[in-house]
């Protein structure tokens, strides 16, 4: 199993990156810098977790997903942990938590206002492209306060023979491959 500071060793010396959205693996300098920048102290745990995070450009993902993946490449870090950082990078706006099932959190890597279609059958969770939903001002807002985060999710469920699929109709032997780009969950 690699040591955390092993991975911290091999984080610090990647190649650099000018962003933690994007191509490759961010550094942990400037995965550093950008936990700074929004006012959380880069723990190697942090560190190592913002690094997954942003090491692939923009995606939806779980605390379970994180988890996963820190195991694969013995990153030693409890499921816990992983939680935590992503409750503290979301309280920050680094990552934007999402509502799109209740029994499950989904954080996205893009805090950009954007909306999410979300697939019925395989649970896939995609942008929706920025011409896709056009919002305009809201209307009615109490006095005395203002809108901080709006979410809209489309649900998408397949069309079977040119026919839409009710939501009360069974989807078992309906072909879960998306025609779309999806991004795993």
């Amino acid at each position: 199993m690699m040591a955390l500071s092993e991975q911290h060793h091999a984080l610090r010396h990647a190649e650099p990156a000018h962003r933690l959205r994007g191509v490759g693996a961010p550094t942990a300098d400037g995965v550093a810098r950008r936990l700074r920048a929004a006012g959380i102290r880069p723990t190697r745990q942090r560190v190592a977790i913002c690094s997954l995070l942003f090491g692939g450009g923009d995606r939806h993902v779980t605390a379970e997903v994180l988890f996963e993946e820190a195991q694969r490449i013995k990153i030693p870090i409890s499921l816990a942990t992983i939680y935590n950082c992503l409750h503290t990078f979301a309280k920050r706006r680094l990552i934007r938590e999402l509502f799109v099932d209740p029994t499950t959190t989904y954080y996205d890597t893009n805090t950009s206002d954007h909306c999410h279609f979300v697939s019925q059958v395989d649970g896939s969770i995609m942008d929706v492209p920025a011409a896709g939903i056009q919002l305009g001002p809201i209307e009615g807002v109490p006095e005395g306060l203002h809108v901080v985060d709006v979410q809209v999710v489309v649900r998408l469920r397949p069309k079977v023979d040119g026919r839409s699929i009710s939501p009360a109709e069974d989807l078992s032997g309906v072909s879960t491959t998306p025609p779309y780009p999806a991004t795993p969950v």
